[in-house]
């Protein structure tokens, strides 16, 4: 079983993840990609899609809906598939499997389906290109030079401006300690750097700011140089730097629009470690890409090169009539290969400047022409295997390799496809059976479909390249429009794939974190600052109890809530009241774009630093991740910890029961507060309404801290068909609320991230029935959705129940494949957030449990467990040692309220 998975933990500051270098990586057209050049962020893709023969292709971009569909994925990205609807539904289409031979090496297979009571006639395209990264902007470097390398001769060194020991700035800011998108302090990113970064405008905002450098020289100079590449930002302005340590000199610096090279003397220097500080004293602002130290005598061979990366390549025919190899320059692999086993095709060359969609929509009656060109650069290679011709009612199959390496590694990756022709069927087939597919007892079948879409597509959501502390990385995306980091949606991507398979759900908690008392951010954040890596830490523990994961992360996890809690410097998230607001770093609290108080604050207040306004949302995920850290911290040795969090817990709480509930409305509210941070009012709707009927409203209740009659009350609301409750789930916004709209995109749709954190918030009150009703509710929508459009969305419209938003949705949707294995997977227990694993054990046919844990629900709830046994039989439980009862909700799924008070001890579930 998955829980049972040899764990890979790797190291805080690794954040590529151990995916192969082939995968589903693109960023334009579905398909496969090769991580060609790590060092430049290249990428090579090879789409492959089928289209009918002489009309218009639907080309399977991955920024919009295009008729492809992820189908099939290995948890290890060694085998995956597309199908791409061409006749809606299922009539005729084409399904399109990419296999691993080795590590270099990938098998394709093409099956085209006619369904239909006609003939139909196909095309497969194979269109290759090579795409380098963007820079901020949207700068690209490609045929144009954006990047520079940097050419020493023997015995210099280059120094990079970002590799400081220490950098100093003053007037820092709160973002200044949470730098966002996995950036460095000061870092800028663009054209003309070496390796496309230095030291930004950030560093020469205030005169006084310095950077320390520490390095060695291996070999005494006689007559040493340093050289200081820069760049003014004001063109033509003057900057003044002091430098100190290795030479104490004052630099007046003049621009000229571009990048220069300023060369100061050294005199004779010993070898050995050296020190280096770059002062700001004033006038305009620079940009410090770095400096090398060499021999004054070696100066001309000194050289900045502005790198060209040349996306057109080189030609070669292959072996055989049925090959074709490339030759890219800066390509790692260098040469890639492909060989099919088709005979009706042509070949054309594409130079455009926009979408390759759009140029094959254009050209498709240009029959004959194998240049097409709007003009562009951007260089594509398609060969267009055609016409494959079907009779009614039929399928075809079609294999085809693509390979990477050098010459002679190609060659014989292209020889061995056309020697084994014969056996690639049965290879296939082996691997295939490896595809993930859900365990489940029979009353989970009904989902079993839609379950495997969201899976498919969860596992194959992964574009390169990310640029993230310098490197460029393969990264988990919520959807590929998101090409870039983000925390809260990266933190319930890692909740689904948790479902799938622990090692990828603790590489994508990885990427998330720095390392303890990280100088640049106290975790990698983009986005909403809801630490939902704080709960998929909580939920891989009680799945591995793995006290290695355990100690491995929780620093940087106690640094990421201190942080947000406001007691990490710099950190200007808590008031005076005691209430949490995260504004500083970005607009939105809880993810929903447009909940109504939050676009209030929007259209009123420009900046959202600004907003002296605290949510209901950020105090609660505090407090309860204020919880989840105190047991964590009791059971890896740092008890010295515990109470700051229980001081987190206190004050927090009690600012929240002072300051934020309302008992008119029944809901807790946005709390103004004055310049100094002290509280005045609760935001109310120019009706008098209070402004925070909705989901944010009800968030204390995630974090256990309501009294009974708050508790009530706020349930009472969610549950409520003329308030929070529709048909389809729990809605964002109030709709008895004067500023609930039907036509929101979230304020009116039914969205299944919050609804995650109150079913788990339901079950530590050991209310199963609606904790049930909530997870079966969104496991019907999803279903009825996913099987009528093969689409994983972003949310759903309340009037149709249909989805809407992002077609192939990862992140925020992932709740579903909790809720499944929750209920129906055998072998699986699932509590509340008060529930902390000691050990569990069960039977290989899962017809035992013997388990051990604390549930820190408080002294007088019975919260509760979900446990899913073998579905064939009736089953006793015990609680440390005394029979308990419990209710079945479907066949094997066992619904158990542990007794209150008696919240640590030992389960067993036996026949």
């Amino acid at each position: 079983m998955s829980h049972q998975q040899k764990l890979n933990i790797p190291n805080v500051t690794e954040y590529d993840l151990s995916l192969p270098e082939w995968g589903p990586y693109s960023k334009q057209l579905a398909g496969i990609s090769h991580v060609a050049n790590k060092q430049l962020g290249l990428r090579f893709d090879l789409s492959v899609f089928p289209t009918l023969y002489r009309r218009t292709p639907q080309v399977p971009h991955v920024r919009w809906e295009a008729g492809w569909h992820p189908w099939e994925a290995d948890t290890g990205l060694n085998y995956f598939k597309y199908r791409f609807e061409l006749e809606w539904k299922d009539r005729v289409y084409g399904d399109i499997a990419f296999v691993k031979i080795d590590e270099t090496t990938r098998l394709i297979r093409c099956e085209c389906v006619n369904n239909t009571d006609i003939p139909q006639n196909y095309g497969i395209h194979f269109l290759s290109s090579l795409h380098a990264p963007m820079f901020p902007g949207g700068e690209k470097f490609g045929s144009q030079s954006r990047f520079c390398r940097v050419r020493l001769p023997e015995h210099a060194i280059w120094v990079d401006a970002l590799d400081y020991r220490h950098i100093q700035l003053s007037g820092m800011k709160s973002s200044d300690y949470l730098v966002s998108d996995g950036m460095l302090l000061g870092e800028a990113r663009g054209w003309g750097f070496v390796n496309g970064s230095g030291l930004g405008k950030r560093f020469s905002a205030t005169p006084g700011n310095k950077a320390e450098y520490a390095f060695s020289l291996d070999k005494e100079l006689d007559n040493g140089i340093l050289v200081l590449r820069y760049r003014v930002v004001d063109g033509m302005g003057v900057a003044q730097l002091y430098l100190e340590g290795l030479r104490n000199k004052e630099l007046t610096i003049k621009g000229n629009g571009d990048f220069s090279e300023i060369t100061i003397p050294l005199g004779q220097v010993s070898a050995g470690d050296k020190t280096l500080e770059v002062i700001f004293r004033g006038g305009s602002p620079i940009v410090i890409d770095g400096f090398a130290v060499l021999e004054s005598g070696d100066r001309d061979k000194l050289s900045f090169e502005l790198l060209t990366v040349d996306l057109k390549p080189e030609l070669i025919p292959g072996g055989a009539h049925s090959e074709q190899i490339y030759r890219f320059d800066h390509s790692g692999a260098s040469y890639y290969g492909l060989a099919w086993d088709e005979t009706m095709l042509e070949m054309r060359k594409f130079y455009i400047t926009g979408d390759p969609g759009n140029i094959l929509k254009d050209f498709v009656h240009h029959h004959g022409i194998s240049n097409l060109t709007d003009g562009g650069e951007k260089h594509y290679h398609d060969i267009y295997i055609r016409p494959l011709n079907l009779d009614p009612q039929s399928r075809k199959v079609s294999y085809f390799l693509v390979a990477g390496g050098s010459l002679e590694e190609v060659k014989e990756k292209l020889k061995w496809f056309h020697e084994n022709r014969g056996g690639l069927e049965s290879f296939y087939s082996e691997t295939q059976a490896k595809n993930f597919v859900f365990p489940c007892n029979p009353d989970g079948e009904k989902y079993r479909f839609s379950q495997q879409l969201m899976s498919s597509c969860t596992l194959t959501n992964v574009v390169y390249p990310i640029y993230c502390r310098g490197q460029y990385i393969k990264h988990n995306t919520p959807g590929r429009w998101w090409d870039c980091l983000y925390t809260w949606d990266s933190g319930f991507l890692g909740l689904g794939l948790l479902e799938l398979d622990i090692n990828r759900a603790i590489e994508c908690l990885n990427t998330y974190l720095t390392p303890e008392d990280d100088p640049h951010a106290a975790y990698i954040q983009h986005g909403t600052p809801l630490p939902v890596q704080i709960y998929l830490f909580q939920e891989i523990w009680n799945r591995t109890l793995s006290k290695d994961f355990l100690k491995t992360v929780y620093p940087s996890l106690r640094q990421m809530h201190a942080f947000l809690a406001g007691r990490h410097e710099g950190s200007r998230t808590k008031y005076p009241s005691g209430l949490i607001k995260t504004w500083d770093h970005f607009y939105n609290s809880g993810g929903w774009d447009d909940y109504a108080p939050q676009q209030y604050l929007q259209d009123n207040i420009p900046a959202c630093k600004d907003w002296n306004y605290a949510p209901a949302v950020s105090s609660s995920h505090i407090i309860r991740t204020a919880k989840i850290l105190k047991l964590a911290a009791e059971f890896c040795g740092c008890s010295e910890d515990i109470g700051d969090y229980c001081e987190d817990v206190e004050s927090i709480s009690d600012a929240l029961q002072k300051y934020s509930w309302d008992d008119e409305a029944g809901y807790f509210s946005y709390v103004k507060h004055s310049e100094d941070g002290n509280p005045e009012d609760v935001l109310r709707h120019d009706s008098g309404a209070n402004f925070n009927m909705g989901m944010d409203g009800v968030h204390p209740l995630i974090a256990g801290i309501c009294t009974p009659g708050q508790m009530k009350r706020l349930i009472e609301n969610i549950f409520d068909p003329e308030k929070l409750w529709t048909p389809i789930g729990i809605t964002a916004v109030d709709q008895s609320a004067p500023y609930y709209t039907p036509d929101g995109y979230w304020n009116g749709t039914v969205w299944f991230p919050h609804q995650w954190f109150i079913w788990k918030s339901l079950l530590d009150l050991g209310l199963h029935d609606l904790a049930a009703r909530i997870a079966t509710t969104g496991l019907e929508l999803w279903k009825n959705e996913v099987d009528e459009s093969y689409n994983c969305f972003e949310h759903f419209i309340i009037e149709s129940g249909r989805g809407a938003g992002w077609h192939q949705f990862t992140g925020l949707s992932s709740p579903v494949m909790s809720w499944f294995a929750a209920y129906f997977r055998p072998g699986w227990i699932t509590g509340g957030f008060d529930l902390w694993m000691l050990r569990k054990e069960f039977s290989d046919d899962c017809t035992k449990l013997s388990a051990e844990f604390i549930y820190d629900a408080g002294e007088t709830t019975s919260p509760g467990l979900i446990v899913v046994m073998n579905h064939t039989h009736e089953y006793r439980c015990t609680w440390n040692g005394r029979d308990i009862t419990h209710t079945q909700f479907r066949n094997g799924t066992l619904l158990l309220n542990i007794p209150a008070a008696d919240n640590k001890g030992c389960l067993e579930i036996f026949l």
